[in-house]
């Protein structure tokens, strides 16, 4: 029953709506359902590879950063931003160990925040 709900409403939710059957209550049900067996899914591969809760923590970061840096007024300035950074870890590489390449491009972002506390390329705005 649930599976034939699926498909009413995934092909007319109105048709469904005429025979009876909510469709709110039907994608909740396959949300849950897709939720739960994506969740299953990555349990399993948790197991498998040994995934740590704190893995992406720090390209998140580098991403947060990246936002900050490049304002939140375009697009333009968190590519640049973004890329920016990039460059940073990178080419830090020639000149310092490795493991200087992430907190070398948090202080680009630390002196970038004094310079320009609203980032590079955001609106300067005054209150009136």
């Amino acid at each position: 029953k649930a599976g034939r709900d699926i498909r009413a409403v995934g092909d007319s939710p109105e048709l469904a709506i005429a025979i009876g059957i909510n469709p709110e209550t039907v994608l909740l049900r396959a949300f849950l359902l897709g939720s739960g067996i994506a969740a299953a899914a990555g349990l399993v591969a948790a197991l498998d590879t040994d995934l740590r809760p704190t893995m992406a923590l720090q390209p998140l970061l580098l991403g947060i950063a990246a936002s900050v840096v490049g304002g939140t007024y375009g697009i333009g300035g968190l590519v640049v931003a973004a890329l920016g950074f990039a460059a940073i870890q990178n080419c830090s590489a020639w000149f310092v160990p490795s493991s200087w390449a992430e907190p070398l491009a948090l202080a680009a972002l630390l002196f970038t925040l004094f310079l320009r506390p609203r980032g590079l390329w955001s609106e300067q705005r005054r209150l009136e």
